[in-house]
């Protein structure tokens, strides 16, 4: 009985799994696109601010535009926003429930490990975030040391060449 009631809850696991990624597929693309849009628009809104206060008589003209190109606007900036915060949380739910899920699925199906709380998954979660970013933050701290390295070492050996006469100015 416990490996049948482990089975039903993999097969949920698999199905919210699929779920959670076809959710995040779909907000990741839609955050691509606005963002697409927003920097073809960009350029677009700042010539056309250019041209009113180049001409004012402009704005009055185009009254009837400026309502419908205003609510464009605030959507296309303020979906990639939102949508970044819905695609992170979307992972972390999928996170969490999925491997709460397939944990306590292999609980009974294969009396494998032990009952683990929900709360605990966010917080496996959250720390293995905290050591991704904190890894990415040294490997970008050496790339830019290594860097600098390379320019003090190659200004410092130009000078040296200039102090020795290597230098034929004329």
């Amino acid at each position: 009985m416990k490996k049948l009631w482990g089975s039903t809850v993999f097969g949920v696991a698999k199905v919210v799994d699929a779920i959670f990624k076809g959710l995040i597929f779909v907000t990741g693309g839609i955050v691509s696109i606005g963002q697409t849009i927003k920097s073809i628009l960009i350029p677009i809104v700042l010539l056309l601010v250019f041209l009113a206060f180049l001409n004012p008589f402009l704005l009055i003209m185009a009254g009837s535009i400026l309502i419908p190109l205003a609510i464009v606007l605030i959507l296309v900036f303020i979906i990639p926003f939102i949508g970044n915060i819905a695609v992170s949380s979307l992972k972390y739910y999928k996170y969490t429930v999925t491997e709460f899920l397939y944990d306590y699925a292999d609980f009974y199906r294969l009396s494998k490990g032990t009952k683990t709380s929900y709360k605990e998954y966010g917080n496996r979660y959250r720390r293995e975030q905290e050591e991704k970013r904190r890894k990415e933050q040294e490997e970008r701290q050496r790339a830019d040391n290594a860097r600098w390295e390379k320019i003090f070492e190659e200004f410092f050996r130009s000078q040296q060449g200039y102090n020795q006469g290597g230098y034929q100015g004329g």
